[in-house]
């Protein structure tokens, strides 16, 4: 296998590379950010961290903060749900012959 076959495989599983994102063969690093999907780092970091390749070595991730319902809140809706089934099982049972 070719190295552009390769790319190839990979941009169609993955999605364009960097190059692609800027429009530019030479994109400058500057130019995407560490929590893209694809990015640069420069090759003193890169030397910096002893040659060490590991995407978490130098990809940023952002965690958003969820927000749930009461815990009161959960259970009430938990046992609405439990109430609605209870008949729907009994008949079930029955028409089952159990």
């Amino acid at each position: 296998m070719t190295a552009a076959a390769f790319f190839a495989i990979i941009e169609e599983a993955d999605g364009p590379g960097p190059a692609a994102k800027t429009g530019r063969p030479d994109a400058a690093p500057g130019r995407l950010f560490r929590t893209d999907k694809t990015f640069f780092v420069p090759k003193d970091e890169i030397v910096g961290n002893d040659y060490d390749l590991s995407i978490n070595k130098y990809k940023q991730t952002e965690y958003e903060a969820v927000e749930y319902p009461p815990t009161v809140e959960i259970m009430t809706k938990l046992d609405e749900i439990e109430m609605e089934i209870g008949p729907e099982m009994e008949a079930l049972r029955n028409l089952l012959g159990l």
